[in-house]
């Protein structure tokens, strides 16, 4: 798909606490990159002490960025995220300025 990019992460360890992560990213671009959309999503896994290392939990994360090009390389974003190691407040909305180079 022109302007658009998409791709992955693997970490098959992370520390201090044991375990492993995957995840997506990606992006489109509209109008020669006036507007963007941005995403990403991470999947945490917690590896057991018993049992020989099966996969024991799990927590998942994301977050949707749409911006809007203001100067050369800043842009104005809205933000929406999910944050599943906040089990009070796991959704959050975020408005700022990105810069980009």
């Amino acid at each position: 798909m022109k302007n658009a990019f998409f791709g992955g992460t693997l970490y098959p360890a992370s520390f201090p606490d044991q375990g492993a992560q995957i995840g997506i990213y990606g992006g489109r671009q509209w109008n020669e990159g006036d507007i963007t959309l941005d995403f990403w999503a991470d999947y945490h896994f917690e590896w057991g002490t018993k049992g020989g290392g099966t996969i024991t939990d799990g927590t998942f994360l994301g977050d949707v960025q749409l911006g809007k090009q203001i100067f050369d390389s800043v842009y104005f974003v809205v933000e929406g995220r999910y944050n599943g190691f906040n089990d009070e407040e796991p959704f959050s909305v975020g408005i700022g300025l990105e810069g980009r180079f």
